[in-house]
């Protein structure tokens, strides 16, 4: 499955496991060179936070990994990104959603975007050359995931989910990843463009745009919608 699809996000995932049948074995070349690292015993899963740091944007981000909830040697688990709405933080512990995709065998990153939660920077609201460019270096990052599965063509296998500000960062990573890594995205009640939404047709939406600047200030938050 190489095109990206707008589904429900249990049904997109169905899908999502069977994408990678052929997939290449754990240990195989990934995207961009990198090698997955083989799982030599089963386990169960953990759960942990992880903190990197972009390298085009020097920005710090953390993001909450959670593994399959029981890893078995040999086989191998596709990806789930999930992110949260404008202004909200990552799932540090599974909710319903990220429970049952452990339970089925995904791993999941739950991303705290660029200025939201741990994460450092300014809020561009969603710049592929600053928030695009941190996302890109999450998914470098989880390459390297034990035993994950991947197409025949040694890519990824990645899908997506999350709602409002939080679909339009699927958007966002699909247009600026060079690689084009994610295939399957369930964007729900997400605009194609925040800034665009809050004055469609040159008429300002002033209460959402009141609402959304008073959140920020609230919890000091920097926001800047410059150049965009």
């Amino acid at each position: 499955m190489r095109r990206s699809l707008r589904l429900f996000p249990l049904f997109a995932f169905v899908l999502l496991q069977a994408c990678g049948g052929s997939s290449v074995p754990a240990g195989g070349s990934g995207g961009g060179g990198s090698t997955t690292s083989p799982i030599t015993s089963s386990r169960d899963g953990t759960i942990y936070a992880q903190s990197i740091t972009a390298p085009v944007t020097g920005d710090t981000v953390v993001f909450q990994v959670f593994e399959p909830t029981h890893i078995v040697a040999g086989q191998t688990y596709p990806l789930v990104l999930q992110s949260h709405g404008y202004g909200g933080t990552r799932e540090t512990t599974p909710d319903t959603m990220i429970q049952k995709l452990m339970d089925n065998g995904y791993y999941v990153i739950s991303i705290d975007e660029r200025g939201d939660g741990e994460s450092s920077g300014t809020v561009r609201v969603m710049d592929p050359d600053y928030e695009g460019q941190d996302l890109i270096a999450v998914l470098d990052w989880a390459e390297n995931l034990a035993g994950l599965r991947r197409h025949s063509d040694g890519s990824m296998v990645v899908g997506s989910y999350g709602g409002s500000y939080g679909g339009m960062y699927q958007f966002l990573l699909m247009g600026a990843d060079p690689k084009h890594r994610l295939h399957v995205i369930a964007p729900d009640i997400t605009p194609h463009d925040l800034t665009y939404a809050l004055d469609e047709n040159n008429v300002v939406k002033s209460g959402w745009g009141l609402a959304l600047d008073r959140k920020s200030v609230v919890e000091g938050k920097s926001v800047d919608l410059g150049g965009r």
